[in-house]
């Protein structure tokens, strides 16, 4: 009786295809991951604006003293709040209400139109602000978000790249 001899392993050719799956498989992840990477974090600057704007809102009304939100734009940008007086945003903890920068998000970048000196004041006795701006967050790959500040004091959010938030 003659007995048939099995090949144990796989041919160099069966390794090439498995390596090539593979390696198509890891690079569309990738992308993946770093789109879902990039959408976050605009997500996240545009939601921590809008929240520290709402919050600047309210200690003014609480407090019934002007709240300045100090905003520089940029790639480099950063964003604070101080009751009474300006705070320069770029100087670690001179913002006592709130600050954050560009330092964890570096594809984020934010502009604004209607600012008076980098500032946006919410008045404390009149209950407005001192002038109506618009703030846009903007990522390299995923798009933008803007929150509009009315000269009445009302804050609004709407993007069109993220579907989350209001169409602008």
């Amino acid at each position: 009786m003659e007995r048939i001899k099995c090949k144990a392993g796989m041919s160099l050719m069966e390794l090439m295809v498995v390596v090539s799956i593979v390696s198509i498989l890891v690079a569309a992840s990738i992308f993946g991951i770093s789109s879902i990477y990039g959408r976050n974090q605009l997500r996240a600057v545009a939601n921590d604006l809008y929240q520290s704007l709402v919050y600047a809102k309210a200690e003014t009304q609480k407090t019934q003293s002007d709240v300045y939100v100090s905003i520089q734009s940029g790639d480099s940008w950063c964003y604070g709040g101080k009751v009474v007086s300006g705070c320069d945003c770029s100087i670690a903890a001179n913002c006592p209400l709130f600050q954050m920068d560009s330092t964890d998000y570096p594809n984020i970048s934010v502009s604004s139109t209607g600012l008076v000196s980098g500032n946006l004041i919410f008045e404390g006795v009149r209950r407005n602000v001192s002038a109506a701006a618009t703030i846009s967050i903007l990522s390299s790959t995923e798009g933008q978000v803007d929150i509009s500040v009315s000269s009445s004091g009302g804050i609004s959010i709407c993007s069109d790249s993220l579907s989350e938030f209001a169409s602008c």
